[in-house]
């Protein structure tokens, strides 16, 4: 498996995790310590590198979609426009 580094300056990761957290709301789940009640899923800076792993995770999905869609071979029977 190969490894991606992408390093934030501790100044700013505050704001980066803020920033995500504020457009992607953190997941939450059952809290084992209160029956009923819930916990976040991730710290702030956990959902940080999480939401950046999912979005490269769609680009990837994206582009293999815009490439198949390339590969499509048009001729007279399958052109809308003829």
């Amino acid at each position: 498996m190969a490894t991606i580094t992408y390093t934030i300056a501790d100044a700013k990761i505050g704001r980066v995790a803020d920033a995500l957290a504020g457009l992607y709301p953190i997941p939450l789940i059952p809290d084992p310590q209160q029956p009923g009640q819930q916990i976040p899923q991730f710290t702030k800076n956990q959902w940080a590198k999480e939401c950046i792993r999912r979005w490269v995770i769609k680009q990837v999905a994206r582009w293999k979609q815009i490439t198949d869609q390339a590969a499509i071979q048009y001729n007279e029977e399958n052109d809308l426009v003829q």
